[in-house]
Formats: C-alpha cells, structure tokens, sequence
C-alpha cells in the first residue's frame, strides 16, 4: 500500500532572466510610445481634461436626458447643446462687450491724463498729496508710469480683440474638437474611471476612495469656478450700473476673473473703485461703493463659495488654496487657478492614503 504525500503550500516559480528582461523590454517600449503619445497630442491635453471636468459636472444631465431620450449618443449630443446654449453662448456674448467696453475705457483714460481738467486734478493730487516724496525726488514720474500702463492695457485689449479676430476659424476648429471629447466622455465616464481604477498602484480601497475624492473635488471646484465669478460679476456690474459707470460689463468681467482668488479677490476691484470716486469728489458714490463692496460683495462671496465647497473632501485651508492658486497661474497659465487647488488636493488626497497605511502597519 502507498501512500503519496500532497504539498499543501503551492509555490510560485521565480521569474525566469528572459521573463525579466521581457517586463523590462515591455516598459521600454511602453515608456517610449507613451512619451510619442504625448508630443503628438500635448496641444489638447488640457482641452481633453477640461472636457472630462465638464463631463463629470454635467453628467446627471446626461443621465436624465439617457432615460428620457433612450439612446446614449443622441442624449450625449443633447448635454452638448445644453451646455453650449447655457454657458458658452452667454460668456461669449459678455467676453467681447467687455473687451469692447475696456478698449473704449483706457482708451478715453489715456486722454484723462494730459487734455481733460478732471485727469489733471486726479494726478496732481496723487502726486502732490499721497506721494509728495516722490514727486520732490524727481526720481519718478506717477503719472508717466500710469501713462504707460493704461497704454499697455489698451494694446493687451487690442491684441485680445485682433487674435480672436484673426484667428476665428482655428479657435472654431479648436472649439470642435473640445465639444467631439465632451461627446465623446459622456457615454464612456464610468468607463475611464473604471479603466483609471485598475491601472492605479492602489487597492481597490484606496482607488475607490480616490477616485471618489478626485470626482467630489473636481466637481465641487468646477462649479465654484462657475458660480462664484458669475454671482461677483453680476454684483459688480449691478452697483457700476446703477452708478453710471459706461464700462460696468467690463469691470464686472475683470471682477469675475480675480473673484477665483479667494479671500481677498473682489477687494482687488471695489477697494480702488472706491478710492476713484473719493478723488473725484464723488463722495456719495465713494460711501455707496465701499458699503456694498464691504457688506454685500465680501458676505456674497464668502458664503457661495463656502456652500459651493462644502463637504469634508474639498475642504482646504483658504491659504493653501490661495497659494495653488497663485502658483498655478505661474505655471500653467490662466487655467493653473483652477489646475493648482486641484493638484494640491489630489497630493492631499494621496497623503491621506499614505498616513491610513501607517496606521494599519503599526
């Protein structure tokens, strides 16, 4: 009688050298496509992910028009035109009255400061009043410098206005293409997430906390940035109006864009807006505008962007937050306010991760 003996434990054979030197062979080459990828279609990269951010913000509309419409592409179209009709149409329309609007305002101001009795008075008081030092020392010239700065506005305004101009038909075909990736993310969302999940070196845990974290944020801070700009715009432009100030699309649209810095990004145009009245001599309209910009305009931002950004996964401290701001409009361009806070949350997020495996270890 024999007896044959079973090893419970199966072991795993090691990897063979050809095996090794395959894996490595298949990452060279992964690496090298990759990077050719990459030259061929960095141009769209950020258009490809503000496509998806737009995806992952507008797809419960997406979901609505599936059920209703039954047919995924038409419903993805559908979203599209939403979106366009909603947002892009509205921002455009306002965008080039602003430009307008800017050019006729420097434009007139680069006349204020050497022919109008009103630009004389404004500058000699500047001069002779707040920076009498300066004006002693001849060392410089205030009003030359505020001469040359207007004169550069007007030519940025110019250019702006010239570009879109010029180059109509290739902002058209780029625009294209940002609306064939937002018709194409639709559909396939839960699908790139997915895909992204599994190729992530984290648990399934972790990838799903991750990717949850990533969607909230990415959400969250798409809308903020929409939102938040849109409110503080209208704001501005409704007390300029009501002051009679020609160009309030203008400043409405330039208070948009800096209401992205938090904390201290509306101040930057209802503090100096306040003192123009005050050196003109319009008092009234110098204690209206301060009132408002002190009450109305800082406790509107404040609490949109609180409600808009809250929730335990997008809070960061507001000095963070102004910081990647800050800091990513150095190296990303005009976008990085919106790529920064959403770096330095991932790298939170990851941070996270990396202290619960502390915790686990110990």
């Amino acid at each position: 009688m024999s007896t044959t003996t079973k090893n419970p434990t199966k072991q795993q054979s090691p990897i063979t050298t050809t095996e090794r030197y395959r894996m490595i062979g298949f990452f060279i080459f992964l690496s090298v496509f990759g990077f050719a990828a990459f030259i061929s279609t960095q141009q769209y990269l950020g258009m490809f992910f503000i496509a998806f951010v737009v995806t992952i913000v507008l797809y419960p509309v997406y979901v609505w028009l599936a059920k209703k419409l039954r047919i995924k592409m038409l419903a993805s179209f559908t979203a599209m035109v939403f979106f366009i009709i909603i947002l892009v149409i509205p921002l455009s329309i306002v965008g080039i009255i602003a430009i307008n609007q800017g050019i006729a305002f420097f434009t007139s101001l680069l006349q204020d400061f050497s022919v109008t009795e009103a630009g004389i008075q404004i500058t000699t008081f500047v001069t002779n009043e707040i920076f009498p030092a300066l004006n002693e020392s001849n060392t410089i010239n205030l009003e030359q410098i505020a001469h040359d700065a207007t004169l550069a506005v007007v030519s940025m305004l110019t250019s702006a206005a010239l570009y879109i101009a010029s180059n109509g038909m290739k902002l058209l075909i780029e625009f294209g293409i940002f609306l064939l990736f937002l018709t194409f993310f639709f559909p396939e969302k839960e699908n790139v997430l997915d895909t992204l999940k599994k190729i992530m070196p984290l648990s399934p845990t972790e990838s799903d906390y991750f990717i949850d974290r990533f969607a909230a944020i990415t959400k969250k801070l798409s809308i903020s940035v929409i939102v938040v700009p849109i409110v503080d715009g209208f704001l501005m432009w409704f007390i300029l109006a009501l002051l009679g100030v020609e160009s309030a699309v203008f400043w409405a649209v330039i208070t948009g864009i800096v209401s992205l810095l938090p904390v201290i990004g509306v101040s930057l145009i209802w503090i100096p807006a306040t003192i123009i009245f005050a050196l003109q001599g319009d008092w009234l309209a110098a204690t209206i505008m301060g009132l408002y910009g002190l009450i109305v305009m800082n406790f509107a931002d404040n609490i949109v962007r609180a409600k808009l950004l809250k929730g335990n996964q997008t809070q960061v401290p507001e000095l963070v937050t102004i910081l990647s701001a800050i800091g990513g409009i150095f190296a990303f361009g005009f976008f990085g306010l919106f790529y920064g806070p959403i770096i330095v949350i991932i790298f939170l997020a990851l941070l996270d991760i990396y202290k619960d495996r502390l915790h686990q270890k110990d």
